[in-house]
């Protein structure tokens, strides 16, 4: 994958409306098209600016609703990936939830607690975050106390076709629940 040029994923406050979002990301001046999506709560961003991606991350971060901003990758297929504002961690046993809190506070994250899975815990970045979680995930990662760390990912997937000339006889792929 390569960073994209000029996609970023922007997370707002809960409750602030597509219209209100257009208005902050518009008056920025680098933002050029918004998509919203309903889930996860995110708008998708393509900006117009020659500016560095450290700069285009602040003036983003220093919108008053903003609470996280992420530049995407873009794959060699054009799919695109964004890193969202949350760190999986899966410790080893219990005995390392201590310095896993001692990360996220050095860092900057919040506990969210454990997640669906035991020693599965959850961390989310804020602002003050010093490490974006890509770069947390790594670290967590590197340090070898922890199975594994990643961080939370969506990923925006291309429109697919086939050259199947039989696929109207495949009636699996238009299931509608019948039991035969």
């Amino acid at each position: 994958y390569k960073l994209s040029a000029d996609r970023w994923l922007v997370r707002f406050e809960s409750g602030v409306s597509e219209s209100r979002k257009d208005q902050l990301l518009y008056n920025t001046g680098i933002v050029g098209a918004i998509e919203h999506l309903p889930s996860p709560e995110v708008s998708l961003i393509r900006v117009q600016s020659q500016n560095s991606e450290k700069q285009i991350l602040n003036t983003l971060q220093a919108l008053p609703q903003v609470l996280y901003a992420a530049r995407g990758m873009v794959f060699g297929d054009g799919t695109n990936e964004f890193p969202l504002d949350r760190v999986f961690v899966q410790l080893k046993d219990g005995r390392q939830r201590g310095y896993l809190s001692q990360k996220a506070a050095q860092f900057g994250y919040e506990e969210a607690g454990e997640s669906f899975m035991p020693d599965l815990m959850e961390l989310v970045f804020h602002k003050n975050s010093t490490l974006d979680p890509v770069a947390f995930s790594n670290m967590l990662q590197g340090e070898g106390v922890v199975d594994w760390s990643e961080p939370d990912m969506l990923k925006l997937l291309q429109k697919m076709s086939t050259n199947d000339n039989l696929i109207n006889y495949q009636w699996s792929l238009n299931n509608t629940g019948s039991s035969i």
